[in-house]
């Protein structure tokens, strides 16, 4: 969705993932707070991100949030 030279897709790739389950967490960050999946069709996006974020959902594409760290040797001795 995101091309790889995306600030977000760079972030991302810094950490090392530890869990992961299907969930839509990141609608509460784009869209009022309690928006649902079943909601996105009467919403309308404000930018850019939240639009391709709804439209993958609505096309079925599925979303993993992820958590996990930096790992330390990623660092250069500071």
């Amino acid at each position: 969705c995101l091309p790889p030279e995306s600030n977000i897709i760079k972030f991302g790739n810094l950490f090392d993932r530890l869990a992961t389950s299907e969930g839509y967490y990141m609608l509460d960050y784009l869209y009022p707070i309690g928006t649902k999946k079943e909601d996105l069709p009467s919403i309308t996006p404000t930018t850019s991100l939240a639009a391709k974020i709804r439209d993958a959902i609505l096309a079925g594409q599925k979303f993993y949030p992820a958590f996990g760290v930096i790992p330390a040797d990623a660092f250069d001795g500071e």
